[in-house]
């Protein structure tokens, strides 16, 4: 069983729940590695991959750790999002150490894509456009393990204007919003709540740029698939009062969800759920994580084998905040 990671001040699990996640991908273990080749110079520009490889290969030989570099690096890298004595946010912190990776270990050259056959080449030579200017022309095996792109195309209902207005969208991580309107009668399905994401969706009261027509047609529509999709359940929302409130509602999760795209099914397989428990800007985080065919619960220091039929963690989940699937 890989080690445990002690929790700094008693405020750094988040940081234990995503190494934990990122230890136990297959694909962004490998990314990383192969991203990262170890020299004399190389821990002064590249620190946060350094510490990250150190600290998931003691892992994965069944050594405990204190990240006790990674969490001075982390205040100092980001002095106006975490403060010591204060609890990370896993989302905010998978954000800004995904980008820091990105950075440290992109070479000059541009990202190579895939292009959809059903997309014209006028749109195809604006994506790469857009991609070269968004990755600032830098590639890695971890930043295309890690990046979907997505088109949001807006449509204008008036037949004789036609037009079209669209962007490309660039996600390190997918969101989902659970409804605000929600009965026990039936559960919440998490890839369901997922692919809702990339409905067709009437816009009434949209006006058209071109002709000042009301009324529009809003879809976003996939591009590229990474071999890592990280999906983000969004647990709180603002309320009127300005405060922001944690949402329990239950989720069914599946251990496996299937996209198609450009006439291709892909499988992507359940290998890690970070839990929140608690309110906004305290409580507690862990990770259930797929090790060799069973499912660990990573508690900082504890570990042990969870017991589905006792515990099963895939149904009427209330505490799952992200959700890491991998490409089959």
């Amino acid at each position: 069983m890989y080690g445990g990671i002690s929790n700094i001040g008693g405020t750094t699990c988040a940081l234990n729940t995503l190494i934990q996640l990122i230890t136990h991908s297959k694909h962004l273990y490998n990314a990383m590695i192969t991203s990262f080749i170890y020299d004399n110079t190389s821990i002064n520009d590249k620190r946060v991959i350094w510490h990250l490889t150190f600290i998931c290969n003691a892992l994965i030989n069944s050594h405990s750790i204190t990240p006790g570099g990674l969490v001075t690096l982390i205040y100092e890298l980001f002095p106006d999002n975490f403060h010591r004595g204060e609890q990370m946010d896993i989302y905010e912190l998978w954000l800004l150490l995904a980008d820091k990776i990105t950075e440290e270990v992109g070479t000059d050259k541009i990202c190579e894509l895939l292009h959809p056959k059903n997309i014209n080449t006028e749109i195809c030579d604006k994506v790469n456009a857009n991609m070269k200017i968004i990755n600032k022309s830098k590639y890695s095996p971890w930043l295309t393990h890690i990046q979907s792109i997505q088109l949001g195309v807006l449509k204008c209902l008036n037949n004789t204007c036609g037009d079209t207005p669209w962007n490309v969208e660039v996600y390190n991580s997918l969101e989902i919003d659970i409804p605000s309107k929600y009965t026990n009668i039936n559960p919440l399905i998490l890839d369901q709540l997922l692919l809702k994401n990339y409905i067709i969706e009437k816009l009434p009261e949209w006006k058209c740029d071109k002709c000042n027509n009301k009324g529009g047609i809003k879809q976003t529509q996939i591009y590229s698939l990474p071999k890592i999709l990280m999906v983000v359940i969004k647990r709180f929302r603002m309320t009127e009062e300005g405060q922001l409130r944690k949402i329990n509602t239950p989720l069914n999760i599946s251990t496996s969800i299937k996209i198609d795209l450009n006439n291709t099914t892909s499988q992507y397989n359940l290998i890690g759920i970070a839990n929140h428990y608690g309110q906004y800007g305290g409580g507690h985080y862990n990770a259930h994580v797929l090790e060799n065919s069973k499912w660990i619960c990573f508690d900082d220091l504890d570990h042990y084998e969870i017991d589905l039929d006792t515990y099963n963690i895939f149904i009427n989940n209330k505490s799952a905040y992200m959700v890491c699937y991998e490409l089959e």
